[in-house]
């Protein structure tokens, strides 16, 4: 067993989401999971105007720490702010997925209550020949759409702040969803992050 962590915004309202997604399961079973060399390290993007730094480190066999920070630009009116999560991935043919833990604490509850629950959500990912990491997040919209066509089990709500979804599928009915061609209509590119090369 892996040390868990309570990541520093134990929510499903993460920064580098736009929404607040989950899943209780995640994609496949993490003890058959491998690690990929190719994104472990420190890389630097540009999303939406804003410098985002991302650290991969691996703590485990198959489970790595994922550490996002965001620092907007100086003058800028966005705040920036800090995830730190725990990972591991799933490749299915030639599509490979994040399955990104976060703890969610019961209503009423803290996030260091022995209620909370942990759940998922997923990133598509692609390392370049030339070494560019390629990040993609789910899209809204779309996503919703395959829920409502019931190619996909679950359910969508908008409040006043945020878009909701919650995917109430099996792993394997969701992995065989994702590694399919229609599945890449639900994705959008989360940004491109070059690796910082250590002196």
């Amino acid at each position: 067993m892996h040390q868990k962590i309570i990541p520093i915004l134990a929510i499903a309202c993460l920064i580098f989401l736009s929404g607040c997604f989950k899943s209780k399961l995640p994609l496949s079973n993490p003890e058959s999971s491998q690690t990929d060399s190719k994104i472990i390290g420190a890389w630097h993007g540009v999303v939406e105007g804003q410098d985002v730094y991302l650290h991969v480190i691996p703590i485990a066999k198959t489970w790595m720490r994922l550490v996002h920070v965001s620092h907007p630009k100086r003058g800028a009116p966005e705040v920036g702010g800090a995830d730190m999560l725990e990972m591991f991935l799933t490749e299915a043919g030639d599509k490979k997925f994040m399955n990104v833990q976060f703890r969610e604490p019961k209503q009423g509850e803290s996030n260091t209550g022995k209620g909370a629950e942990y759940y998922y959500w997923f990133f598509k990912y692609d390392v370049s020949k030339e070494g560019v990491l390629t990040i993609w997040e789910l899209d809204y919209e779309m996503l919703k759409q395959t829920i409502d066509d019931k190619k996909l089990k679950g359910k969508s709500w908008e409040t006043t702040w945020d878009s909701n979804i919650y995917l109430d599928d099996t792993s394997e009915s969701m992995l065989s969803y994702f590694k399919s061609d229609d599945s890449d209509k639900i994705f959008k590119i989360y940004g491109h992050f070059k690796k910082i090369q250590s002196n």
